[in-house]
């Protein structure tokens, strides 16, 4: 029997780990701290260990560090929490793969991306990693689901409906309580606790260490509110060293800048969003800068100390903040879906927010608008774009898609491009 939480919360990532877990012998799950990761492993783990729990005095730390494979005794599949707590343990379990190859034997859960640097192995072929989000609208109940993404590609000329009951105040709502599975169900100021208290573990009290690496939280606060303030942009590393240096007297230098940013993605706390090139047969010259999100709109509100009414006065900003609302989503969406969340842009100007790309080369396009009363110019921006894929060699989407945050219904325009509120979509 497996060891499920009570009260445990279906998650999209729920099928694809059952599925690698008849592929491979350990799947990591790996993702910032808090979205739900340990629950998940449980729901499909028949026996635990936690590397860095403190209420034994960190004793399996200090066992693990010492001699790894004496902590990976136990039935499977076993769930090992936190491994980067004792990196080895991550070598350990290549070797056990290694030596009993038969599938489903780990589950190993990770907050932090370590560089490895004393393994032997990556663990290719042995350890397959899967990327968790915070809850999606569609995870935490507040989606219709009515319009699901798959059933977008596989009927492309399909009709939408659907309704979603969301107004304003509630997507601003929405993003400041953000997807933490403790949130869910709280108010928006209770909820707004949880990021703020994220926040201050990784950047509140001294020092921190990773890897013999120490970053200041005073540094690492500054950069982060920089961050946020350019969610959902390709803002340069070198407008975001000027951001900072405009509020710190002491600035930053770009190699620091640099390093604290690669610190911030290793904890999963800011993600990129590729830039998609397809081969076009034209001398459009695509653009390869990737757009840059913090992981949960409610970091990007609380970093900004930014609660519903000062969100509710500044909609450029919710705007950006929205859009990485809809990215963290559409990443988990496209996941499931075997594909991958990018966003294009060319030196003509033409910019698509969001391209869904799958393993067999079907793609969408999808622009992101706070306001159904923005729809009419997005929608001629992806047919625009449409146009130029197939001047260019290229197949045209499975379908073009404008996810907006209020405007009640999801239907599909006459020119077919679909009209969804982001409380409609489904993986």
């Amino acid at each position: 029997m497996t060891l499920t939480p009570t009260g445990y919360r279906p998650r999209v990532i729920d099928a694809e780990l059952a599925r690698c877990l008849k592929l491979f012998g350990a799947v990591e799950i790996r993702g910032p701290k808090w979205c739900g990761k340990t629950w998940a492993g449980l729901n499909q783990s028949v026996d635990e260990v936690y590397i860095a729990d403190p209420s034994d005095g960190y004793v399996t730390r200090r066992l693990a560090r010492l001699d790894p494979d004496s902590v990976l005794q136990g039935d499977h599949p076993l769930l090992v929490d936190e491994w980067q707590a004792a990196p080895g343990v991550w070598d350990a379990v290549r070797a056990s793969v290694d030596r009993a190859p038969e599938p489903g034997r780990y589950i190993l859960t990770g907050s932090a991306q370590p560089l490895l640097k004393d393994t032997v192995h990556s663990g290719t072929g042995r350890i397959v990693s899967i990327d968790m989000r915070p809850m999606t609208l569609f995870e935490s109940g507040d989606s219709t689901a009515e319009v699901s993404l798959e059933e977008l590609f596989d009927n492309p000329g399909k009709k939408i409906r659907g309704r979603s009951s969301h107004k304003l105040d509630d997507i601003i709502a929405l993003a400041v309580r953000g997807g933490w599975p403790r949130a869910v169900g709280l108010d928006p100021g209770d909820g707004a606790l949880i990021a703020r208290r994220y926040i201050k573990s990784i950047v509140g009290g001294k020092d921190v260490e990773f890897e013999g690496v120490r970053y200041s939280p005073a540094k690492l606060e500054v950069l982060l509110r920089s961050l946020s303030r350019n969610t959902a942009t390709m803002t340069s590393m070198s407008t975001i060293q000027k951001d900072v240096s405009s509020v710190d007297a002491n600035g930053l230098s770009r190699s620091t800048v640099l390093a604290y940013v690669d610190y911030l993605q290793r904890i999963y706390m800011i993600w990129e969003q590729p830039a998609w090139r397809p081969e076009l047969r034209s001398a459009t010259r695509l653009r390869t800068t990737p757009k840059r999100h913090v992981t949960d709109p409610s970091l990007a509100a609380a970093s900004l100390k930014a609660g519903p009414n000062k969100l509710k006065s500044d909609l450029n900003t919710f705007g950006f903040v929205f859009e990485t609302m809809a990215a963290r989503d559409l990443h988990v969406y496209a996941q499931s879906l075997g594909g991958q969340l990018c966003h294009y842009r060319d030196n003509s100007g033409l910019e698509i927010d969001s391209i869904i790309e799958l393993d067999n080369g079907g793609y969408a396009a999808i622009e992101v608008k706070l306001g159904a009363d923005q729809e009419d110019e997005a929608a001629a921006n992806l047919i625009r774009f449409a146009r130029k894929m197939e001047a260019g060699g290229i197949d045209a989407p499975a379908f073009l898609a404008v996810v907006v945050g209020t405007g009640g219904f999801a239907y599909t325009r006459l020119d077919g491009v679909h009209v969804v509120p982001i409380g409609c979509l489904a993986p």
